[in-house]
């Protein structure tokens, strides 16, 4: 089953144009308001990734579940929240985690399928809350005791796949015309639909590639930043889309989605297409438009001078992350080297270590063919193409000096733009906490970020930014709920930064792509489960829109199926009749009032452009960064270590003979 999916462009299309047209009758903007005031829209959201195979039997879909009950035996879990296993029915038993928000959205959910399509089908889903789904379950998989249906973060989603622990439900769902892939975003599929034959998803997969789960929802990564901080360092916030500038810099009618003109913010000059900029000597922050790493550092740096007295450390910028940095210049720290040996490697091909990988990147500014590949402008040339030696050079750390690349990119350089290599964009990365005194390649560390070690455990970033001690924090959706119950400023959120430089008159010269990474987490179902069809219904009611609505609404989540995300008027009225709302896209209080993030639009973009993280990549989950990736974020982010010590550590350089073993034929 391969995608399908064609229609986003329309899609975003729509949402931008329906934005321009919704006026909020209580708390919205209105040509007269000051640049505090909320947008005239708002946007989507989502949930954190949960974590860092054998041939299935395929399981045909029925009209009805069957009238059999499940015993799962072994099962000594009583901290259910439905009631309890409900004598004469078939009874799913639905084990999930999350925080409060999110219980209480599923209670309703069960309780909903219950007393419909349960009770339409006979099925009672006795629903479980826990604190992490793999640990719960240990080792009961392949078991009677262990869930009917359960969360698989992204991280372990390929490994149980692998183990043969999920049901195959392709058939299930080529005949859903209620959760259908073809529908939702594209790294569902990238992520989901894999082969136990080659090892691979998406696109990549053989013919043998299935589908053992679809999404609970999809969580979109974003810069969240401190308005109120922003403010207090004289940055004022504008919010004009790319596509929308030329209007706004010659018409005075022409407004922001903030609800003002140009002149209302003392612009005299031009907007530059920036996220950062200095004009007539003030500064300015467009939330629309992806910064430059430059910008970031710079207006990183704006912030901090100018941190508030009630707070004692400010930090400007805080990312855990490399992706938007790597992927933004076509860059990645493992690449898929094709066209080797099949009786060597399954698929006939074998992964290598990229990390650091120092031979340039190429974008097409033309429709240009690569290596028999076809490129349209502003399309990244792959590893695979751009290469003529890629396989010789496997495995090493310096490669630039000895890489071929192939004669269309020597032979036509005007046709192409140059962009950083993935150890430019990784070293950009490791710089931002990086003390000034400490120089990597060439270049002096930034210190605009925390050190881990300053933060603490993970939920730490968060507790740092609420506590107005950090400016601007890159994370995914899943922060929403939080932040509307207990930030104490204003807030929004902003594109994570992308690869740019600029002409001498600040117009674009090159630009990298639009990226980073999403959290996801399957619903999928045991695959011994004594009632797949009964399972596969209430998988198939979370996966649809009931349950896509539901999860949305609480804030911290975007839905997975891309049209019920971006409808401004999906979830109808606000109490005065008047006032639209949507599930995602304008989400309102009741009373009308827009709810934050303001700015919540960037989140369909950024789910449009983002996808897996690395600890997803391959059948072993995250076993393949776990040596390397731990090294990284302890002695060499906190400045224990050098960078040229960490890329020729014996654990550094194991990885590549890990990730090459990985496609041997045993």
């Amino acid at each position: 089953m391969k995608r399908k999916f064609k229609f986003l462009c329309l899609i975003l299309s729509l949402v931008f144009a329906l934005s321009l047209g919704i006026t909020a009758c209580k708390g919205g903007a209105s040509p007269t308001s000051t640049p505090s005031n909320p947008p005239a829209t708002s946007s989507p959201s989502s949930q954190a990734p949960a974590q860092s195979s054998s041939s299935q039997e395929v399981i045909q879909p029925s009209s009805q579940a069957p009238a059999s009950s499940a015993s799962n035996e072994g099962d000594d879990d009583d901290d259910d929240v439905s009631g309890g296993d409900v004598s004469g029915k078939t009874n799913i038993k639905f084990w999930y985690s999350g925080e409060d928000a999110e219980q209480n959205v599923f209670t309703s959910l069960v309780s909903t399928f219950n007393s419909t399509i349960g009770a339409q089908n006979n099925i009672n889903v006795v629903a479980t809350p826990v604190a992490n789904v793999d640990e719960a379950i240990g080792n009961r998989f392949l078991t009677q005791s262990c869930p009917d249906v359960f969360y698989v973060g992204d991280g372990s989603y390929k490994k149980y796949v692998e183990a043969g622990y999920l049901l195959d439900l392709t058939n299930y769902i080529e005949n859903s015309t209620v959760a259908n892939p073809d529908n939702m975003w594209d790294s569902i599929y990238d992520r989901y639909y894999y082969s136990t034959t080659n090892h691979r998803g998406g696109d990549n997969a053989d013919e043998n590639g299935a589908w053992y789960g679809l999404p609970k929802d999809i969580g979109p990564t974003v810069i969240y930043y401190n308005e109120t901080m922003f403010k207090n360092a004289g940055v004022t916030i504008i919010s004009v889309a790319e596509e929308n500038l030329e209007d706004f810099n010659l018409d005075s009618e022409v407004l922001d989605d903030r609800g003002n003109n140009k002149a209302s913010y003392g612009i005299e000059d031009d907007v530059p297409a920036k996220g950062y900029f200095i004009s007539g000597g003030k500064k300015y922050f467009n939330n629309q438009i992806a910064m430059s790493w430059d910008e970031v550092r710079e207006l990183a740096a704006v912030i901090s001078a100018s941190a508030s007295t009630e707070t004692s450390t400010v930090y400007g910028y805080h990312t855990e992350w490399w992706f938007a940095y790597g992927w933004s210049v076509g860059g990645d720290c493992i690449e898929y080297i094709d066209g080797q040996d099949v009786n060597v490697y399954d698929g006939g091909g074998f992964y290598d270590f990229t990390l650091v990988d120092d031979t340039k990147n190429y974008m097409a500014n033309e429709t240009v063919t690569v290596n028999g590949t076809q490129y349209a402008a502003g399309e990244i040339v792959s590893y695979n193409d751009k290469l003529q030696n890629e396989a010789a050079l496997a495995g090493k750390n310096n490669k630039h000096a000895t890489a071929v690349y192939a004669s269309e990119i020597t032979n036509n350089p005007s046709k192409f733009t140059q962009l950083p290599s993935q150890r430019e964009a990784f070293v950009e990365f490791v710089l931002l906490s990086t003390d000034t005194d400490v120089v990597i390649e060439g270049k002096n560390g930034y210190n605009i970020c925390p050190k881990p070690t300053s933060l603490g455990g993970d939920g730490a970033k968060t507790t740092t930014f609420k506590n107005k001690q950090l400016g601007m924090l890159v994370d995914g959706r899943w922060n929403v709920t939080d932040f509307r119950d207990t930030v104490t400023f204003e807030w929004d959120v902003a594109p994570l930064p992308v690869y740019k430089v600029y002409n001498t008159d600040g117009t674009v010269k090159a630009k990298g792509l639009e990226s980073g990474h999403s959290g996801s987490v399957a619903l999928s179902i045991n695959k011994v489960t004594p009632n797949p069809d009964a399972a596969w219904l209430f998988v198939e009611f979370l996966a649809g829109e009931v349950g896509q609505r539901q999860q949305s609404l609480a804030g911290f989540a975007i839905p997975s199926q891309v049209e019920l995300a971006s409808n401004p008027n999906n979830n109808g009225f606000c109490a005065d009749g008047v006032t639209p709302r949507g599930v995602f896209i304008n989400q309102r209080a009741d009373d009308g009032t827009l709810l934050r993030p303001w700015n919540a639009k960037i989140f369909l973009n950024a789910a449009a452009n983002e996808h897996e993280g690395d600890w997803a990549y391959t059948k072993t989950g995250s076993a393949w960064i776990d040596g390397w990736a731990g090294l990284l974020n302890g002695d060499v982010r906190n400045g224990k270590m050098s960078f040229e010590a960490f890329i020729n550590d014996t654990v550094f350089m194991a990885t590549y003979t890990s990730l090459k073993d990985l496609t041997l034929k045993k």
